[in-house]
């Protein structure tokens, strides 16, 4: 059983947790950038397609992202590239 709220009370809710109004909603796994513009994250619609076509993990895809040598293992692959 669901309830409708108002607009207010969701406006509140979302700035008393400081999420994005769909994830409140489970709309998204995004809490903050719900209006993020794919533009600015550099993904053309092959990028866009990988992601979305369910072949892949998602999140096991983006793991790495998040790990804390994943600066030394891109500055590895780029000095890599330069000399082959």
């Amino acid at each position: 059983m669901s309830k409708d709220i108002s607009r207010y009370v969701l406006v509140k809710l979302t700035d008393f947790y400081e999420v994005a109004t769909d994830y409140l909603l489970e709309r998204t796994e995004t809490k903050h950038h719900s209006n993020a513009v794919l533009a600015d994250l550099r993904l053309n619609d092959d990028r866009i397609d990988l992601l979305k076509n369910g072949r892949i993990d998602t999140a096991m895809f983006c793991r790495p992202a998040t790990h804390k040598d994943l600066m030394k293992l891109l500055t590895d692959i780029q000095i890599h590239e330069k000399t082959a």
